[in-house]
C-alpha cells in the first residue's frame, strides 16, 4: 500500500499506521519493516501523501511521549488505591 499508484491509498496506509502501531509492539522486525516504509515515504512525489506521513511521525511522537506522563500519574493513583484498600483491609480485620 505504500507503493500504490494511487496518492489516496498512500495517505491512507499513512494515516491507519496510527491505529495499527500499538498492536505491532510485540513484534519489533514488523514494526521496525512499517517504520522503514513510513520513512521512504517521506520522499513521495505527492505533498499530500509527504504531509500525511509527517503528521503520522509527529502523532507517534506525541504517544511515545504521554506514556510516560500517564504511567507516573497511574502510579500515584495506584499507590493512593493500594493504601485506601488496605485501610479498609485493617478496619475489615477489626470489625471481625
Amino acid at each position: 500500500m505504500s507503493s500504490d499508484k494511487v496518492a489516496t491509498v498512500r495517505m491512507e496506509f499513512a494515516r491507519s499506521f496510527l491505529h495499527v502501531k500499538p498492536f505491532l509492539e510485540s513484534d519489533p522486525s514488523l514494526a521496525n519493516m512499517l517504520m522503514n516504509l513510513l520513512d521512504q515515504m517521506h520522499s513521495d512525489i505527492d505533498r499530500d501523501v509527504v504531509e500525511a506521513v509527517e503528521i503520522c511521525d509527529y502523532e507517534l511522537l506525541q504517544m511515545r511521549k504521554k506514556p510516560k506522563d500517564t504511567e507516573k500519574l497511574l502510579n500515584a493513583a495506584d499507590a493512593s488505591r493500594i493504601q485506601q484498600e488496605a485501610t479498609l483491609l485493617l478496619r475489615e480485620a477489626k470489625v471481625c
